[in-house]
């Protein structure tokens, strides 16, 4: 029996590729030490990605718990209005945290995409997504996005489209170019800088619809709550929220955000 020519290339493919990540092995986004280079962490913290991934989460307001199906001490079952719920992969700790840093900051926009597939293997993330008809990322202003060269939160909105077949939608816009959340180190002031940044410029796009809104971190949670007012002024039939993490609750770590 003659022998496909594929017998022979995959095993050559192999050999390239083990020959190329020994010669130039890849740096783990997080800790930068020696790894696949095909993935963005090393074995290391591809675990710790996972137990921040398997971390119990309150349904609600995506804080996490003690235990599963603990009562949440941050939202006490009341959710994180105006927002139905908020989805997150885990808390903004290592490696997430440089791997959000990497994206917003060093132009590494390829982990948006790999972040956004790792949102997607959370089952209440499919979930939702599986009903929903609308995305809206949360906008930067126009000065912000050019500086930065692209709005993260839409890299996560692409790619949830993408993967799920979802209509995506601006109908967000950033009014004013507010201070830099990282220098406010309170709740009020970000809830203050934040009043009347957003615009809802398409409200017919979510009239009646199932609405996630999409972005990378929830920290105080100004952002998210600022942006889903505007947002329920065009009357969704929903509104729910999937971010990548959110910060501790306690405060320990937000103002790095």
């Amino acid at each position: 029996m003659a022998l496909s020519r594929y017998t022979f290339f995959v095993p050559i493919a192999g050999w390239i590729k083990s020959a190329l990540d020994f010669c130039f092995p890849g740096a783990c986004t997080a800790c930068q030490s020696e790894c696949d280079a095909s993935l963005p962490l090393c074995e290391k913290c591809l675990l710790q990605l996972d137990a921040l991934a398997t971390s119990p989460a309150c349904g609600r307001c995506a804080s996490p718990l003690a235990y599963p199906d603990a009562p949440c001490p941050h939202c006490r079952g009341e959710g994180a209005k105006p927002l139905d719920c908020i989805i997150a992969i885990g808390l903004y700790e290592e490696p997430m945290r440089s791997m959000i840093h990497a994206i917003k900051y060093h132009r590494d926009w390829p982990l948006a995409e790999y972040l956004a597939d790792c949102v997607l293997e959370r089952e209440r993330a499919r979930e939702l997504l599986k009903e929903a008809q609308v995305l809206v990322p949360v906008p930067l202003h126009p000065l912000r996005q050019f500086s930065r060269g692209y709005n993260q939160a839409s890299l996560l909105t692409a790619r949830f489209h993408r993967r799920c077949r979802i209509a995506q939608s601006e109908a967000l816009i950033r009014l004013r170019n507010t201070e830099t959340q990282t220098h406010l180190h309170s709740r009020t002031k970000r809830e203050a800088n934040l009043k009347n940044a957003f615009a809802l410029v398409k409200g017919k796009d979510i009239q009646g619809k199932r609405v996630v809104l999409v972005d990378d971190v929830r920290t105080t949670g100004a952002t998210l709550r600022a942006a889903a007012r505007e947002l329920r002024k065009g009357r969704p039939r929903s509104l729910s929220a999937i971010v990548l993490a959110v910060a501790d609750p306690r405060g320990r770590q937000f103002e790095t955000v």
